[in-house]
């Protein structure tokens, strides 16, 4: 859900939302944003480090899913196709996912710091 607050600062494709595909991406990235609320509020839910190496393992897997199904689907999934910065476009694509698990991995500890303290 983290990275779902970073593609609405960063959409590289923007369409109407009274497109379909607009639509598609608020519902999809807002329900995205509120499902772990609703499991805390539900359920009492709370971050773990196993949930947090679990979710790391999985997007690490999910990332090389990404880029192996991209290019057959014309897809631009994780931004590995059309990068939202000019700069990472010139970068190789086995270079510009290790800094993506990287990236990830530290946005994932300072979600998990930060869930810890605001629930705590």
């Amino acid at each position: 859900g983290l990275f779902a607050y970073v593609t609405f600062l960063l959409p590289t494709e923007v369409y109407a939302v009274t497109h379909p595909i607009g639509l598609s991406f608020v519902l999809n990235h807002t329900l995205t944003i509120l499902i772990p609320w609703f499991a805390i509020i539900a359920s009492s839910w709370r971050p773990t480090i196993g949930g947090l190496h679990l979710a790391l393992a999985a997007f690490v897997v999910y990332l090389i899913f990404a880029a192996w199904l991209n290019p057959r689907v014309d897809g631009n999934y994780f931004y590995l196709v059309r990068r939202p910065l000019r700069r990472f476009d010139m970068m190789p694509l086995p270079t510009y996912m290790i800094l993506n698990i990287l990236v990830t991995c530290g946005v994932f500890w300072i979600g998990y710091g930060l869930s810890r303290l605001i629930l705590s």
